[in-house]
């Protein structure tokens, strides 16, 4: 039995052991939450751009309202600016969602209990 062979199952589980854990930290704020999904929203805009997806098919994701004609949708800027950014990034996705958190978390002011800390 090869080395590949016997982690095999250990990475498999690797992924859902990790995505656990992310969910037992209920001190976390919203706020972080807010940043954290910015920046995957920006990783997964690098990659798509990478790939050759149209910038087109993003903007659904970014609009306010589903059922409304393209002359009314009005789009949720921070996220359109994430999302047009990762499309134009040229070093990693990585490094674009860093900077993204770093931005969005330097930005966002401190939650009331943790500033009285």
């Amino acid at each position: 039995m090869t080395l590949t062979q016997k982690l095999s199952p250990l990475i498999f589980a690797l992924p859902f052991t990790l995505s656990a854990q992310a969910y037992e930290f209920p001190e976390v704020s919203d706020e972080i939450r807010d940043c954290y999904s910015k920046a995957m929203i920006g990783f997964d805009s690098v990659i798509n751009a990478r790939l050759g997806v149209p910038p087109e098919h993003a903007l659904s994701y970014t609009s306010r309202t589903k059922d409304s004609t393209p002359e009314q949708t009005q789009y949720l800027d921070n996220i359109l600016i994430v999302v047009w950014g990762g499309y134009l990034w040229k070093s990693s996705p990585h490094n674009y969602a860093i900077s993204v958190f770093y931005h969005c978390a330097h930005d966002t002011p401190l939650p009331t209990e943790a500033a009285v800390q």
